[in-house]
């Protein structure tokens, strides 16, 4: 009913919203089991092993899944409040009307697009041999425990690190003639990372993408929204199965089922974050973090301890790591966890207070409102406002904390070197 009420609420702004595409992604990442329970298209494995597909076998109790629906109830709310107040504050448009977004100057654009070609070269060439390599190792092996890395040379490496800031520039100063084509360039890349089984990289940007062309360029119709939506996440949910197929358990389910069980099956299984949720809930007292995992990415930027080991957890406190250590140790040192949920890291920062991860889910919409009003008033603002709109997306089985990392940092940092030397008019070819 929270749900229903809140997208209801969000027809209030013109379609493809960032609060229609926020819930989208809290629904199929976090809701569709219950939604899909009530309508007697799902069931609870027994004892509510929500993670049983990803080899988690710790039951989790009635109460604890009732916890997790309140603290999900008031996540949406609490979300949608700091739409709303974004909407009023910043005066933003409703409806029909597309924000009118300057006439944008570089002074060196030979620079911006020396920059953008090299490091797409770089990147796709990098993302070729990631496929190459997770075709021979495994999706885990390359993608997790990075041991592709020393085939790498440097400089390609160097190359795929700050291609989204130059190719984000790139895109930056596109006209609404060749924003499409410019962002299809700019994809194509993680387009070939996708192939490796990696979705969540791909689907950020592409969301971001077509939200800012949606929002700023041409209203579409939902008649165009729905089907294409609609076959875009069916593509990502079974491109993921691509990364176990050769389990044989997995290869028979595929056989024997039907292609309509498959599909309810796989939209199913794509809401298994909301195990995340209830173990964090059910595991609360017992994790050794010392930061709260909301802010764990912070102190992170400054440890290279690697991840997937002990000493990484004790050097950085990530949730989705701490959290796998706790039901299944073996999966965490093979490469692998369940991953993080914003949700989880709310409640775990606030020890479960409900007034607190409301007012903090309002906050997180807020500021994502905040970006919207400003995106398009320099590099550095769309830059991060491009980089947190991703987040928000996957934050429902992620964390927008994750804009703080060392590969934003550095680029970042970049990035603003380039528009001071900008400002100072320093030839920069030269």
């Amino acid at each position: 009913i929270v749900f229903l009420e809140s997208l209801l609420l969000s027809f209030l702004d013109k379609p493809l919203n960032i609060f229609q595409l926020f819930l989208f992604s809290l629904f199929f990442f976090n809701l569709i089991q219950p939604i899909f329970q009530i309508f007697g298209l799902f069931e609870y494995p027994p004892d509510n092993m929500l993670m049983l597909g990803s080899t988690i076998y710790e039951p989790i109790d009635n109460n604890i899944l009732s916890e997790s629906y309140r603290v999900l109830s008031t996540l949406i709310l609490g979300s949608s409040v700091g739409w709303i107040f974004g909407l009023l504050k910043f005066n933003l448009p409703l409806k029909t009307e597309i924000p009118i977004v300057r006439k944008i100057k570089f002074r060196n654009l030979k620079v911006l697009n020396y920059g953008f070609y090299l490091t797409f070269i770089a990147s796709s060439i990098t993302s070729l041999m990631l496929v190459y390599f997770s075709s021979k190792f495994g999706y885990v092996q390359v993608i997790h425990l990075d041991i592709a890395s020393d085939f790498i040379p440097l400089p390609l490496k160097i190359g795929e690190l700050i291609y989204p800031l130059f190719g984000f520039a790139f895109i930056y100063k596109s006209s609404k003639k060749n924003f499409l084509i410019n962002s299809f360039i700019f994809i194509i890349p993680f387009f070939i990372k996708l192939l490796t089984g990696y979705r969540g990289e791909f689907f950020g940007i592409f969301a971001s993408i077509f939200f800012i062309y949606a929002s700023y360029f041409k209203i579409l119709k939902w008649r165009r929204i729905i089907p294409l939506g609609f076959i875009f996440f069916i593509f990502l949910t079974f491109l993921g199965t691509s990364r176990y197929i050769e389990n044989i358990s997995i290869k028979n389910f595929l056989y024997d089922t039907s292609i309509v069980e498959l599909l309810i099956q796989a939209l199913a299984f794509s809401g298994n974050s909301l195990g995340v949720l209830a173990y964090t809930i059910k595991f609360q007292d017992q994790f050794f973090n010392t930061f709260p995992f909301l802010l764990g990415y912070i102190p992170a930027l400054f440890s290279f301890a690697p991840n997937y080991t002990y000493e990484g957890l004790q050097a950085k406190d990530y949730l989705a790591q701490h959290l796998v250590y706790m039901l299944n140790p073996e999966k965490l040192y093979s490469g692998s966890t369940i991953g993080t949920s914003i949700a989880a890291e709310f409640y775990e920062f606030t020890g479960g207070n409900n007034f607190v991860i409301f007012i903090l889910s309002a906050i997180m919409l807020f500021f994502m409102m905040y970006f919207l009003k400003n995106l398009f008033r320099n590099q550095l603002f769309f830059y991060f406002g491009v980089l947190y709109i991703q987040n928000l997306l996957l934050s429902p089985r992620n964390s927008i904390m994750k804009v703080f990392n060392k590969e934003t940092i550095i680029s970042f940092l970049i990035l603003y070197l380039i528009i001071f030397l900008s400002k100072k008019k320093t030839n920069l070819i030269n």
